[in-house]
């Protein structure tokens, strides 16, 4: 019932755009249409978190690019226009990442050390092999053109990119742990040696006359009154994919301004006691995925949306003892994502590339090795789904695929950078929720 005046709106959008001239009034009403669709139920419930998420999306193109993930998918949903995507049989229902952005790939780990893989599976989904392949090389081409690099490097990198993809396709890496670029390297090892100091407990907790507790402030604070009772009941005896046991459920925090396009969403820090250590565990919420509707429907896909979550991330993990403590909960009618929090999950930080290029870090041959571990990621999960022979034959002759990847990862970031503008210009406009009452 509640749901009328936020679909109202999206609607006569357009109607009301008259500052914006022909083309312009156009998309910005797809893509503020888009955004309050997605959000409606966090419009209703949660305004000001929804109004945080806009404001972060302004900061810079990688922050507008992680919060317009369903106005791609709206965008590459139709079989014909400047977006279109190549089409396949047996290739239409792949297991995909669904947003594997530069910052949701990085270092984690498992029972051999660390390694390189998605971080992140909150957009986990099934669909067409190409909408993970095209999302990708719009991000990276996006980080690149924040770094500074060339329009030639940038084609480079995703000419490796889309190379390397086809050949983790044809002969799956296992394990992306060596022989990787300078980038992903330097990410490992940052990640190596938090891990090993047990960051997460020192950054995170302290040790007074009443034990260890989390730190609270501004934006890590004691949970509503609903949760802070449910969550250790839910907690008590839990255990994840090859974890130990919950035994006690020490402290608890809710984390406030925290992602982008899930900043909305609730997120619980918990201190327990497992198997004679403290771990902090994260409730995640998980709602939708950006997805298109008319495509596949909305919700997730037989369960609720943590069960999507977990069931996307254990086939495209890349080891069965990576993330021990992955699982799902239901906790007062909201679905959370369960994973350790871990401060040697290292992502590959747009801002931190920006200033490595800039100080000159890294030079355009680590611009093009980024591409190419990029690319083989993606091709490894995709072919871990068995899906690999069907993506070959669809994706066709491989100079073909290089070039139009290129082309649309160059065209749709154009079409992001001028996006983006406009939802600025909006935001400035219309106020803190776009217009939505």
């Amino acid at each position: 019932m509640a749901r009328a005046p936020i679909l109202a709106f999206s609607r006569l959008l357009a109607l009301s755009l008259c500052g914006c001239a022909g083309t312009d009034a156009g998309r910005l009403s797809l893509v503020i249409g888009t955004l309050v669709e997605d959000d409606q139920a966090l419009l209703l419930s949660r305004p000001d978190r929804v109004a945080d998420k806009y404001q972060a999306m302004t900061e810079t193109a990688q922050t507008f690019l992680r919060g317009t993930a369903g106005v791609y998918y709206r965008d590459v949903s139709a079989l014909r226009g400047p977006f279109a995507l190549p089409h396949g049989t047996d290739a239409e229902r792949v297991p995909l990442y669904g947003d594997l952005h530069l910052e949701n790939a990085g270092a984690t780990f498992d029972d051999g050390g660390v390694l390189f893989d998605c971080i992140d599976f909150d957009s986990t989904l099934d669909g067409p092999f190409a909408w993970d392949l095209m999302r990708s090389a719009v991000a990276l081409n996006t980080g690149l053109d924040m770094a500074g690099r060339s329009a030639a490097t940038q084609t480079a990198s995703l000419d490796a990119y889309t190379r390397a993809y086809l050949a983790a396709l044809a002969a799956p890496p296992e394990v992306l742990r060596t022989n990787l670029g300078r980038v992903v390297s330097d990410t490992l090892a940052d990640g190596a040696d938090r891990n090993t100091q047990r960051e997460e407990l020192t950054k995170y907790t302290v040790v007074d006359g009443a034990g260890r507790h989390l730190l609270r402030d501004v934006d890590d604070v004691d949970p509503p009154a609903r949760f802070a009772a449910a969550i250790p009941t839910a907690l008590a005896g839990y255990r994840g994919r090859a974890s130990g046991l919950v035994v006690e459920v020490v402290d608890l925090i809710q984390r406030l301004n925290t992602g982008i396009a899930s900043r909305a969403n609730l997120r619980f820090w918990a201190l327990v006691h497992t198997d004679g250590e403290d771990q902090i565990l994260e409730l995640k919420e998980e709602r939708d995925p950006p997805q298109p509707v008319a495509a596949l429907g909305r919700g997730a896909v037989g369960g609720n949306n943590a069960d999507r979550v977990l069931r996307g991330s254990n086939l495209l993990l890349s080891t069965a003892t990576a993330e021990p403590w992955l699982g799902r909960l239901v906790v007062a009618g909201a679905a959370f994502q369960v994973r350790s929090v871990q401060r040697g999950r290292r992502d590959l930080d747009v801002a931190n590339l920006v200033d490595r290029f800039g100080k000159g870090r890294y030079d355009d041959n680590d611009a093009v090795a980024l591409g190419a571990d990029l690319g083989q990621l993606l091709g490894r999960g995709h072919a871990s789904s068995g899906h690999a022979e069907s993506i070959l034959v669809a994706a066709g002759p491989t100079d073909p695929l290089v070039a139009s990847v290129t082309r649309f990862a160059t065209d749709y970031h154009a079409q992001l950078l001028t996006d983006y503008a406009l939802f600025q210009h909006a935001l400035v406009e219309r106020g803190p929720l776009l217009g939505a009452r």
